[in-house]
């Protein structure tokens, strides 16, 4: 008479294939015969198919499988070379997700801290990173809600993508998920976005929803299209590493104008979108700051700038005609004229 043990193992893979988790599980708990059968195929398809949270159960999964004798016995190592472990991406997913398990674990533990800062030199957060699904909302609402200072670094690359349009965006939203997480920050007064900066649609689209003022009626939160956000509250504003047009920058300093104190832009460039006649050499900057000092109810007490850039060449300071060139330029105090 056939047994798990005497049947082929194609054959009790298909079997295995058909049962739920939890059955699965039991399956394999059955001898250790049938474990060590069913090991390889049950770690591809756990991984790749059934994709479990970041539970304590599952973390201790990964421990008990890193232990397993097959690594010692083939000496192929957890960080699968062919994968690239320490490529960017695997870094930045890594990254992203680590922001989503501060934030959770915050929650869990009844801890509200005021500021709540990423840095990144090379690759910013995903947009995944601020996802914030319905079962995990009400734990880290609180969180978000008390937040003051938030410092970030993101990458709005966008990953979906239409089968059949050569590679068009999928979504028209760029950084969605990140304007749903500022949704849930009302009580922010220091905000500061460093961009990647070869990103320049996706990062001019989320620069001009941020500058869009909010919507006068309250309407159902829409997930494909999240409406604008007030930030009533913001005083500091801090950009860097971004390529954006002017008009789209003035509109964001004007939209937190009743508020704001303190602007910073860093690494940012300013570029044409229409054609510059031959021989005329307009100074994109300085039209901006002249646009900036009209812009009513602004009242700054705290402008830097630094490492500027129009149309990607670099634009320095000088106080004086003959005086030294400078990267940075910075001014504390009243009369910002």
């Amino acid at each position: 008479m056939a047994s798990l043990l005497t049947i082929p193992l194609e054959l009790l893979v298909a079997i295995s294939a058909l049962l739920p988790t939890e059955d699965l599980g039991a399956l394999r708990l059955v001898c250790k015969q049938t474990e060590k059968s069913l090991y390889e195929w049950f770690s591809q398809e756990f991984f790749s198919k059934k994709q479990f949270m970041l539970t304590h159960t599952s973390l201790q999964a990964l421990i008990d499988i890193s232990k397993h004798a097959i690594y010692r016995e083939t000496g192929v190592r957890l960080s699968f070379a062919d994968r690239g472990s320490y490529s960017p991406e695997i870094t930045t997913r890594f990254v992203s997700r680590i922001f989503s398990s501060v934030l959770y674990a915050l929650g869990k533990a009844n801890r509200q801290p005021p500021q709540f800062e990423v840095l990144l030199r090379q690759h910013g957060l995903l947009d995944s990173a601020f996802f914030l699904p319905d079962f995990l909302l009400p734990t880290i609402e609180p969180v978000l809600r008390n937040m003051t200072t938030l410092l970030l670094s993101v990458s709005l690359v966008i990953r979906l993508l239409h089968t059949h349009s050569n590679g068009a965006s999928a979504d028209l939203h760029p950084g969605r998920s990140l304007r749903h997480f500022l949704r849930h920050t009302p009580n922010l007064t220091h905000l500061r976005l460093n961009f990647e900066k070869h990103l320049v649609a996706n990062n001019e689209a989320f620069l001009s929803w941020l500058s869009t003022p909010p919507p006068t009626t309250t309407m159902p939160v829409s997930f494909l299209h999240p409406d604008p956000i007030a930030l009533p509250l913001l005083k500091t504003l801090e950009l860097g590493q971004q390529s954006v047009r002017a008009d789209i920058l003035i509109s964001l300093i004007a939209k937190f104008a009743p508020t704001l104190e303190d602007l910073s832009l860093w690494r940012m460039n300013i570029h044409s979108f229409t054609h510059i006649p031959m021989g005329h050499q307009p100074n994109f900057w300085r039209d901006f700051f002249n646009k900036v000092s009209r812009i009513p109810q602004l009242n700054l007490n705290h402008l830097k700038v630094g490492m500027l850039q129009q149309d990607h060449s670099h634009v320095n300071f000088r106080e004086k005609e003959d005086a030294k060139s400078l990267k940075v330029k910075e001014h504390t105090g009243n009369g910002m004229d």
